[in-house]
């Protein structure tokens, strides 16, 4: 895919807001595949749920274009810059690396599908039970 995007000069956005921020046992779930987006997108894991908090990644090259031509980023989201939502977001990740809870994801999330498939298959209303498989 990398190659593909650089051979047509086309941009690698990926959105992790879902699965990024160590949820698929990595901080990037596009790790597992060797993926470098140039944009990226996360969210929802970055303050653990406790305030709404997301962020645009960019690569550094990317960045010193923007700033060059525009002097500045320009956003104006609801909770850009909101210092409660950034504390949360540094706390958060703070344990995240403490605990090393992006390893334990790498080693009982297997388990956890495994189990959630097994506890869940006899209901008709779940269709199937999903996760990265490592």
């Amino acid at each position: 895919m990398r190659a593909v995007c650089d051979r047509h000069d086309v941009l690698v956005i990926s959105d992790e807001v879902m699965c990024g921020a160590g949820r698929c046992g990595t901080w990037r779930a596009l790790e597992h595949d060797g993926i470098v987006p140039d944009i990226m997108a996360v969210g929802k894991g970055l303050a653990g749920g406790y305030i709404p908090l997301a962020a645009t990644i960019l690569r550094k090259e990317l960045g010193d274009t923007i700033l060059s031509e525009q002097g500045s980023f320009l956003t104006g989201h609801t909770y850009s810059g909101h210092t409660t939502a950034c504390a949360a977001g540094l706390a958060v990740q703070r344990i995240i690396e403490r605990d090393s809870l992006v390893s334990h994801v790498r080693i009982r999330g297997e388990a956890l599908r495994r189990d959630l498939h097994e506890a869940l298959n006899r209901f008709d209303e779940v269709g199937d039970v999903r996760g990265r498989v490592i």
